[in-house]
């Protein structure tokens, strides 16, 4: 027997498939699953990115009213309004987490009206609790403050404790508090 009766004799005729015809073909045969897992995909992105959309002016708008919230606070606590401000300012800092800088301001403010009201006491706790934030990029001013006030409180031992950390201090202590904590030691 010959070799040539088993080959096909229409091997000529055939064409040659590449990649791109059967990629075609088989693109063509899933058409429908291939058009529903990009429509999901499409329609996940939309929306995430919506979402993100949506939640970065929510919170955009939190933070608005926030500031707001602190100038209205200001605006009554220069007027003499210590109680009404001090509210607002305990809320404020109860309510602002994304904005640490707000809530810092927000406490010192609420220290100032606190002194005013005759609370002492209380000032040095809110400027004790600035001071120890983390987040806190004035915290030297905190300590500071602090240490005022418990001057005024006649607690003349723990200010001077706070003077000499602060005079001491190989951290970024800005020259300014180094030079008025020296000079209230003396």
């Amino acid at each position: 027997m010959s070799t040539y009766k088993f080959f096909p004799r229409k091997l000529e005729t055939m064409e040659f498939r590449g990649w791109t015809d059967i990629a075609l073909d088989w693109v063509r045969d899933h058409a429908r699953t291939l058009l529903i897992g990009g429509g999901v995909v499409v329609a996940l992105v939309v929306v995430a990115f919506g979402g993100s959309v949506l939640w970065r002016s929510s919170a955009e708008k939190v933070l608005a009213e926030q500031r707001a919230s602190f100038e209205a606070a200001e605006k009554l606590r220069l007027q003499g309004d210590h109680q009404g401000a001090a509210e607002i300012y305990q809320r404020i800092i109860q309510q602002t987490r994304r904005e640490p800088m707000l809530r810092i301001g927000a406490q010192h403010a609420l220290a100032l009206s606190l002194d005013a009201l005759g609370k002492k006491e209380e000032a040095c706790a809110v400027y004790t609790q600035a001071g120890a934030d983390p987040e806190n990029i004035v915290a030297p001013w905190s300590r500071f403050a602090e240490a005022q006030c418990r001057e005024g409180l006649g607690q003349q031992a723990e200010a001077e404790t706070i003077y000499r950390t602060l005079t001491a201090s190989e951290e970024n202590i800005p020259t300014e508090i180094k030079a008025k904590s020296e000079e209230r030691l003396k």
